[in-house]
């Protein structure tokens, strides 16, 4: 019985060995200097090798250096944490493939709340967009939308988006009125391609 508890044993601890943790990436610290890192604690429950997004969203962030260092940091101080990602379980949007096939997400704190989490950047502009996920007791994933227009985390509510959105884009009327108008020019779900090009109109004009 005792062999048999202990095979079991080493079975578990290899398991537990072969799904450490892989999630690689690096940290661009308040000083701009980028530190390559592994980051603990934001892996998938069951698969070490994924990420967990809504681990990253918290309050603070651990990473290891390859001499085995770990340092845990807090919104304020960083300027961005950068996660190389293989897979996407959660079927997050927005993730263009880089050149070496992984897919890079960027997260960031913000201001506007007093740097209280971190945020995946998705947009950033005259309105910039930033997910929060969060993870139910199910390990369901559920995303909120930031939206931030004059260094203001604007309220944006599921029951009054289209009217919400407007009220951001009011100032470039052309947009407002088609995105008003409803369903035959825009969709709900074509907000972020809404916002483009609303940051694209402003930054032309500043040039």
């Amino acid at each position: 019985m005792k062999k048999i508890f202990l095979l079991l044993l080493l079975f578990v601890t290899h398991i537990s060995f072969s799904q450490e943790n892989k999630i690689k990436g690096y940290i661009v610290d308040a000083k701009n200097d980028t530190i390559k890192c592994t980051f603990i604690g934001i892996s998938n429950m069951f698969n070490k090798k994924l990420l967990n997004p809504a681990a990253v969203c918290d309050k603070k962030i651990t990473i290891q250096l390859e001499n085995g260092d770990e340092y845990s940091y807090k919104p304020f101080a960083l300027n961005s944490i950068h996660i190389y990602i293989s897979e996407n379980p959660y079927n997050m949007p927005y993730l263009p493939f880089n050149t070496t096939g992984f897919q890079e997400i960027k997260f960031v704190g913000l201001k506007e709340d007093n740097y209280k989490y971190f945020y995946r950047e998705i947009i950033v502009g005259k309105i910039s967009i930033y997910h929060k996920y969060n993870q139910d007791m199910r390990a369901n994933l559920t995303t909120k939308e930031i939206f931030v227009k004059d260094d203001e985390i604007k309220n944006v509510s599921s029951f009054s988006y289209r009217d919400d959105i407007g009220s951001m884009i009011i100032d470039y009327p052309e947009l407002f009125k088609l995105w008003i108008d409803g369903n035959k020019n825009y969709k709900l779900n074509q907000s972020l391609q809404v916002i483009e090009l609303y940051n694209e109109h402003f930054k032309n004009i500043q040039k």
